[in-house]
């Protein structure tokens, strides 16, 4: 189905298409700005492709991965991806300089411009619901003008026929028996845990006061805010560490890296041949979807390039 959707080759070139698509869309922005009067130039592409870290484990065995990084979750909290800061990684929006030479009425119009009326809000009423539709303005004038990326076509008019797709992989007794066969190793390993996400549900609950006490800790100064109003609010200015944490939390993010490698293994020693089980599970059932639909879905990504 991947391949079918043009979503199954070389990632490059995948990004390639993706970049272009973006191109496309910030050119549609351009004009639009360009014809209510202001300067706008088109955005980098770039800007919205994969940054170039990498992952530290990544000429590790899964098994070795899983003893030295878990998941990925709190052993990795202050670890260097192997990629640029991102401040590096983000290129320079080319129209900051334009906005910031705008008086506030005009600044207030450029964005109205740009993204549409903003939704009315008070911080300080409860329970305010705010009704959002999506983009609008010149950004949302261009995303109806590209044509979509070829999942994007297909989901809109399939949608329902590949979430029935997917909750009948999900129900496949082979499907059913592999995750139980799952839960009862895990429960031999001393995880007693209910479904595959809960490990790692747990660990997220357990850095939650680690998270607190990081965000608590950064340093910030006053802004307002980009709209150009008189609100003010504390930004960070710089990232935490691990000095920024009391010897007690460091101890109990020890405590959290080391259950969170120690599931890890369970998980994988449990379940490191399942993978061949949901690969046949998912071919076979969407060969059986492009048998049905695939003169459908041809038309649809054929039409959208």
């Amino acid at each position: 189905l991947s391949q079918l959707l043009g979503m199954g080759g070389d990632p490059e070139e995948m990004e390639q298409q993706f970049s272009e698509q973006q191109r496309q869309i910030e050119a549609a922005v351009a004009a639009c700005m360009a014809e209510q009067g202001f300067e706008d130039g088109p955005g980098d592409p770039t800007a919205y492709t994969s940054c170039e870290g990498s992952w530290p484990g990544a000429d590790l065995s899964p098994r070795e991965d899983a003893e030295q990084y878990g998941y990925g979750s709190s052993t990795t909290l202050f670890e260097d991806m192997g990629g640029p800061p991102v401040s590096e990684e983000m290129p320079e929006d080319p129209n900051m300089a334009i906005v910031e030479a705008m008086s506030e009425g005009e600044r207030e119009a450029y964005y109205t411009a740009l993204y549409g009326e903003t939704p009315e809000y008070d911080p300080t009423a409860e329970d305010q619901e705010i009704e959002f539709e999506g983009p609008s303005g010149c950004y949302g004038g261009a995303y109806d003008t590209v044509p979509p990326d070829p999942y994007t076509a297909v989901y809109e008019e399939l949608g329902d026929e590949l979430t029935d797709l997917y909750e009948r992989q999900a129900a496949d007794p082979r499907i059913i028996a592999l995750d139980e066969a799952w839960l009862s190793c895990m429960s031999d390993a001393g995880y007693p845990v209910e479904t595959r996400q809960d490990p790692y549900d747990e660990i997220s609950n357990r850095m939650t006061p680690i998270y607190d006490a990081l965000y608590a800790s950064a340093p910030t100064e006053p802004t307002t805010d980009a709209g150009g109003d008189d609100t003010i609010m504390e930004m960070p200015t710089g990232m935490p560490g691990m000095d920024d944490l009391t010897a007690a939390q460091r101890e109990q993010l020890e405590s959290i890296q080391e259950y969170e490698k120690a599931v890890a293994v369970a998980d994988y020693a449990c379940g490191q041949d399942d993978w061949r089980v949901y690969l046949e599970v998912q071919t076979e059932l969407e060969q059986e979807f492009v048998d049905t639909y695939g003169d459908q879905i041809t038309a649809l990504t054929e039409g959208g390039n």
